[in-house]
């Protein structure tokens, strides 16, 4: 009896550290601090028996994101703003995205597009760009899944614009915003058909995901969008942006070298905007 409740014991605590493994994990990817700070929870709630252990991980988790501006000048990146002002027309798609630290960037990057969000706004005020993922705050190479190339401070997805029942929308119409394609029309070249028969299921993965939770009732703004492209093409220091081929040629921009086919490895991008210094 005591042989099957020793091995009951050793069972519960492999399933705990398999189970608190998965948890660091998932933190670590989505959030980059967030696996070592829940390890850091279990440690104080283990040495001060908290009597609610619960409020332990979120209130740490809150205290590190206050700080981590601070922490992330030394890497070289800052955040992007946390919404939209008077003197920032510039806004995430959720909060998540900033909860997550997913909203860091180079200086330069922030400049350039709080610059082009800037002269956009100036135009027409109801014109406010909204980001969706740029980069962790903390060191090169450290991934951001699912992206590819999100690992430098170097690169930010941006939400195309849309209208809602005739106005303009301040956000995408998906909860990520990615996933809401602005089909190719007939005639055109569909590259998603032309990687999907190469093998590359993934490539319009987010639309499929996106599908269910995508509201019918917003529709692309094309001119909007068009004039933000153009904006970025026009910034010298933005070298790379990456647009589905159907795209680039149906809003007028088939003969600019930064406007690139980003390749049958990533994702569409008739989506958002992908731009990088």
């Amino acid at each position: 009896m005591g042989g099957y409740n020793n091995c009951v014991e050793q069972m519960k605590i492999l399933l705990r550290i398999i189970g608190h493994s998965l948890i660091v994990l998932l933190l670590t990817v989505v959030t980059q601090t967030g696996g070592i700070i829940w390890l850091v929870s279990l440690l104080i709630i283990r040495r001060f028996k908290v009597q609610r252990p619960y409020l332990v991980f979120p209130a740490l988790y809150l205290l590190v994101w206050a700080f981590t501006p601070l922490i992330a000048g030394a890497f070289g990146r800052v955040p992007l703003p946390l919404w939209a002002s008077d003197v920032q027309a510039i806004q995430p798609q959720n909060a998540f995205t900033v909860l997550a630290n997913r909203h860091y960037v180079k200086p330069r990057l922030r400049d350039e597009v709080l610059a082009v969000a800037k002269k956009m706004n100036a135009n027409n005020e109801q014109l406010v760009l909204t980001y969706l993922d740029a980069n962790f705050p903390f060191w090169d190479g450290f991934p951001l899944l699912p992206h590819r190339s999100h690992d430098d401070g170097e690169k930010l997805d941006l939400a195309f614009f849309y209208q809602k029942q005739g106005e303009l929308s301040s956000r995408a119409p998906a909860f990520m915003g990615y996933g809401r394609c602005a089909e190719p029309q007939t005639g055109e070249h569909d590259q998603a058909q032309a990687c999907a028969k190469r093998g590359y299921w993934q490539y319009s993965l987010l639309r499929t995901l996106a599908r269910p939770f995508t509201s019918s009732s917003y529709d692309l703004d094309a001119e909007a969008t068009q004039g933000m492209v153009r904006a970025f093409v026009a910034r010298p220091t933005i070298r790379k942006i990456f647009l589905e081929p159907h795209l680039k040629r149906r809003w007028g921009f088939a003969k600019s070298g930064k406007i690139r086919f980003h390749g049958c490895a990533a994702v569409r991008h008739d989506d958002h905007l992908h731009i990088q210094l």
